[in-house]
């Protein structure tokens, strides 16, 4: 690939030289004025352009002064106006692979095998080879998706284990405690209940005790049926062995 330096100077250069090698150059500026009236000027003011980062404000300016009244005989603005109507004229989409494009892209792509060489008048351009970018790697990854079935059914099995808490009432002294042979179920706990009994006795021979009309204990003398009620003696006794079953 051959490669400008400085795309302006190289053409710049390159046209001189193709001028110094021309028969007809040295021909003066004074005939070539008398050749083309009107349109030749030595110091064209657009020469201030060159180098201009941007010229979209010159060109909106030139091309309001073109279409004003002052430029109907200005004879400058007529390029740019057939350069106008030209851009406006519609034409057949161009693709990819016309042959005019394939010519352009052979052409920049090799120009030394377009059959066109300088070599006689200009020998400033090389072949040259350019790093146009750096190498660049990047991290690539693909995921795969799946889709959820929802119409599939999957079978759970619930195993419970019941754990009975048997609790015992207040004065319980041992228990709960399983009831052997019981077939109930849940089955059958026992506890053992302590509580105070008051039993009332007579001592011999008096007979008794029978509650009164005041719903006292009395005792009977045998000896004396009408003054021989005594008042019973209370004698206490604790019993350990009463029982009662509870279920839960």
């Amino acid at each position: 690939m051959v490669l400008a330096q400085d795309p302006h100077s190289e053409g710049v250069a390159a046209g001189n030289a193709a001028n110094a090698a021309d028969p007809r150059h040295g021909e003066s500026a004074d005939r070539d004025q008398c050749a083309a009236p009107g349109y030749y000027n030595p110091n064209p003011p657009e020469t201030s352009l060159y180098g201009q980062p941007s010229l979209s404000g010159a060109t909106a300016a030139r091309i309001a002064y073109c279409n004003s009244p002052a430029a109907v005989n200005d004879i400058t603005c007529q390029a740019i106006r057939t350069a106008i109507g030209s851009a406006s004229t519609p034409r057949p989409p161009v693709s990819p692979t016309d042959a005019s494009v394939l010519g352009a892209n052979s052409a920049a792509n090799n120009p030394g095998a377009q059959g066109v060489t300088l070599s006689g008048v200009y020998s400033a351009c090389t072949t040259q080879t350019q790093l146009l970018s750096p190498a660049v790697y990047d991290t690539q990854s693909c995921n795969n998706y799946y889709l959820r079935s929802i119409d599939n059914q999957c079978q759970k099995t619930l195993t419970v284990q019941v754990t009975w808490d048997y609790v015992c009432p207040a004065g319980t002294i041992s228990g709960p405690t399983p009831v052997a042979g019981s077939t109930a179920q849940p089955p059958d706990e026992s506890c053992q209940v302590q509580h105070t009994e008051t039993q009332y006795q007579c001592a011999p021979p008096n007979t008794g005790p029978t509650l009164d009309a005041l719903g006292n204990q009395v005792c009977t003398t045998p000896s004396q049926h009408d003054d021989s009620r005594h008042r019973g003696h209370r004698n206490h006794r604790q019993s350990l062995n009463s029982q009662r079953r509870y279920r839960p």
